[in-house]
């Protein structure tokens, strides 16, 4: 205990002060307790003897740590109350749980008189700086660990409310390149829109997060063709507020790190979220159209060149499986087909292989977008033929693989 000596008189004062709170403990009736509640107890002596404001005997540095802890305890509370009600609508369940769950179970059951160095609940959402696994990596307890968790937690926020507008769609972005769920992820969130953050800085020059498949490109250029990364991330700084300059500065070589391990395995372009483009088609998965309708395209298709064909398939509405049946009725040929696929979004691709390759995609099996393809499926069309070249050749091939992770996880899950 780093406030109590082992004098005889200071023995003294630690006997009489624990007997006090013993006898407190148990109403009065008697100061027996277990040994455990005992050296609790001796443990939240020293924890608010170190938080005392004044000097004197132990029950003068006990009275007044006590003050301290107390208002800090209060203003902890204060602060959780104000974020449980302004909260971001993360779709994240270890990001919601610290302010729905944790932090009120904490303050509600917390008790400095004998447990002032318990912390029972886990704080499991990582902080940009790291985990507090065990509550041991910040050298702290008690109520000075979760005020210190929740004022970085905070610091956080404000960082994330910067990019509020463009959060969900960027999540949205991100969630379909990586082929996983928002809402299960175990990562900090600071680190996403931060890293994301530069890349976009290092060829806008100020902070957005939505980048498209061109922009993408050029960033990985800029940075391939950078001299000096930390000058560039000290000038992405200087777009903030002093209190998230001084927030942010630490992660700089942590993020430099990251980038030069992407450049030296080339794996840049694996790092920077680009959105859809917003000329792809997104092909309706539950769109059902009367026969007439479609008997109506194939006739018009009979009568059209090519250009005023890929219009007219785009523009009809027609579904999934519409498409299958008009593709294997061979209307149009093999460049027909490819500029078709490059008009398909990420997802409506990977959707399309799904269905249509189903043996494929059984659920344990990750499909690699590669020559190996060609053994995993049966082609007995040529639009088929067409299809599966395009995938293994295409430039967003690793964003349609996580397109249909997330397609095959979804259909395991049901």
């Amino acid at each position: 205990m780093n406030n109590l000596t082992t004098s005889v008189y200071e023995n003294k004062e630690v006997y009489a002060l624990s007997k006090r709170l013993s006898l407190e403990k148990n109403k009065h009736r008697s100061t027996a307790i277990s040994i455990k509640d005992y050296q609790r107890i001796l443990k939240s002596i020293s924890f608010i003897c170190d938080h005392a404001t004044r000097q004197g005997t132990l029950e003068i540095r006990y009275a007044s740590g006590l003050k301290e802890v107390e208002r800090l305890v209060k203003e902890t509370r204060q602060q959780a109350d104000i974020y449980l009600k302004k909260q971001r609508p993360l779709p994240n369940e270890r990001y919601r749980s610290i302010l729905t769950q944790q932090l009120p179970d904490f303050l509600s059951s917390y008790d400095e008189h004998y447990h002032a160095t318990s912390c029972k609940e886990d704080f499991d959402y990582p902080l940009l700086y790291g985990l507090p696994l065990e509550h041991a990596m910040y050298h702290k307890q008690g109520i000075d660990l979760v005020a210190y968790y929740l004022s970085m937690f905070c610091m956080e926020e404000r960082i994330l409310h910067l990019f509020h507008e463009q959060l969900s769609d960027f999540l949205t972005s991100y969630a379909v390149f990586y082929g996983v769920e928002i809402e299960e992820l175990g990562i900090n969130f600071c680190e996403l829109i931060i890293t994301q953050a530069f890349f976009s800085f290092s060829l806008k020059h100020r902070y957005e997060l939505l980048i498209s498949h061109e922009q993408k490109q050029q960033i990985i250029q800029i940075i391939k063709q950078a001299d000096d990364l930390f000058k560039l991330y000290q000038a992405f700084l200087s777009i903030f507020d002093t209190d998230i300059k001084q927030y942010l500065s630490g992660y700089g070589q942590i993020l430099i790190n990251k980038i030069t391990w992407a450049l030296k395995e080339d794996m840049l372009d694996q790092l920077i979220v680009h959105e859809m483009c917003r000329n792809e088609i997104e092909v309706n998965i539950h769109a059902f159209n009367e026969p007439e309708h479609f008997f109506t395209l194939l006739k018009h298709l009979e009568e059209c060149d090519t250009q005023k064909r890929i219009e007219a398939v785009l523009h009809s509405e027609i579904g999934f499986y519409d498409y299958i049946d008009l593709f294997d009725m061979q209307i149009l040929s093999k460049d027909e087909y490819f500029l078709l696929f490059q008009m398909f979004d990420s997802m409506s691709l990977a959707y399309l292989f799904y269905i249509h390759f189903e043996e494929a995609c059984v659920f344990h099996q990750r499909i690699e977008l590669d020559d190996t393809l060609y053994q995993k499926v049966s082609i007995m069309q040529d639009w088929e033929e067409v299809f599966i070249q395009y995938l293994i050749t295409c430039d967003r091939k690793m964003e349609i693989k996580n397109c249909l992770i997330s397609l095959q996880d979804g259909a395991v899950r049901k």
